[in-house]
């Protein structure tokens, strides 16, 4: 058509390397971008649910909106995400527990990333359990290896009648953490059952790493020792080598 044109308000570029959000629907305010799965364990649900339904069970504390993620036993939320570039992310939420009764709360929450077809997990963290019945911020830095779409998940991890109430679940592009400053002098021992969490990207040197009273030299990492450590970072033991005597 001759002379046709069109009329373009509030343009806005934005580089790939911006901290644009990844997540859709992050707050649940509707029940886009998000599948759950509730079909894990035999006391299990994940669904979105109001803030103002249940109260008396649940608690009053509110994050934001309307909305947010019930996780109970095993229930589990994922979202297929699109990263732009490898590299370094940032994955944020809010989180608490049923207000009720203790009973139904401490239920540890996994953060893990996967291939689309639910192949390749590669565990981002795992809170501690979650006690509080106000809501209170989590963050875990984790490495995407290339630019594509992937899965984030989010599940308890109890096979009991135990909730947790997610919102606000955010994923941005993150600066690579500068490594802690920690004395190279330090040693650190990670009993059977906890996590080392190195949320950093780069090597810290140390003294002395034990997990689960074994020594470990060398590097230290998540994807060498996966049920003690999490996390994109690296500590680095020098091997103290091997002395054999001869009687």
């Amino acid at each position: 058509v001759a002379n046709a044109g069109l009329q373009i308000d509030e343009v806005e570029l934005v580089p790939i390397t911006s901290d644009a959000e990844l997540v859709v629907n992050g707050g649940f305010e509707t029940a886009d971008g998000w599948v759950f799965d509730k079909t894990q364990g035999t006391n299990h649900n994940a669904t979105r649910y109001q803030y103002s339904a249940g109260a008396q069970w649940f608690g009053t504390s509110r994050y934001e909106g309307e909305y947010y993620l019930m996780l109970t036993g095993l229930g589990i939320a994922t979202q297929d995400v699109y990263f732009p570039e490898g590299g370094a992310y940032r994955l944020s939420f809010h989180v608490c527990a049923r207000a009720d009764n203790v009973q139904y709360r401490n239920n540890p929450l996994k953060l893990w990333w996967s291939k689309t077809d639910g192949s390749d997990v590669h565990e981002i963290a795992v809170t501690r359990p979650i006690a509080a019945t106000e809501f209170g911020g989590y963050s875990y830095l984790f490495k995407i290896p290339q630019e594509g779409t992937y899965r984030i998940g989010l599940s308890g991890t109890v096979d009991k009648d135990k909730t947790d109430r997610v919102d606000g679940v955010s994923i941005r592009r993150a600066k690579e953490s500068e490594v802690p400053e920690i004395s190279p002098e330090t040693s650190l021992e990670v009993a059977t059952g906890a996590k080392l969490n190195l949320d950093f990207a780069g090597t810290l040197q140390l003294k002395e790493v034990r997990l689960g009273g074994r020594r470990r030299s060398g590097t230290i990492s998540a994807a060498r020792f996966p049920d003690y450590v999490t996390g994109p970072g690296e500590a680095y033991v020098e091997p103290s080598g091997l002395s054999i005597i001869f009687r």
